[in-house]
């Protein structure tokens, strides 16, 4: 199940940006409030239970396609609250610079992990047989 914040679900870039962004307003670092519904279900687990020492592994390329989807859908609800704004179905300007700074970071974001994914392919490239 997806954390849910104030504003609607947050995905793992959500939620990386939600922690960067309380640490700058002073905030106490860690996750926000938590309920039953939103533990995972690792946490009710023992350790030895089956359960691996780490996170579960995602492909690459779902990994990739999680990151850029989730910067996608940060855009689109950005531009949807500027269009409500501007249209006077909303008038909660804090909640649109929000946004808007939540689709700036989660376009940073995509591209800084596309850059580091070229960059690592490049250097593939390079090496000699």
């Amino acid at each position: 199940m997806t954390p849910t914040g104030p504003l609607g679900p947050i995905g793992p870039l959500g939620a990386a940006m939600s922690s960067s962004t309380a640490a700058a307003a002073g905030a106490r670092p860690g996750p926000a409030r938590t309920d039953e519904a939103s533990r995972p279900a690792a946490l009710d687990r023992p350790l030895g239970a089956g359960a691996s020492s780490g996170p579960p592994e995602l492909p690459f390329a779902q990994v990739l396609s999680d990151v850029f989807g989730e910067a996608d859908a940060l855009q689109h609800r950005a531009s949807d609250a500027v269009d409500d704004l501007l249209s006077g179905r909303s008038d909660d300007v804090h909640r649109v610079v929000l946004d808007m700074e939540r689709a700036n970071l989660g376009l940073r974001l995509a591209v800084e992990v596309r850059n580091r994914a070229l960059e690592a392919y490049q250097e593939i490239m390079r090496m000699q047989l």
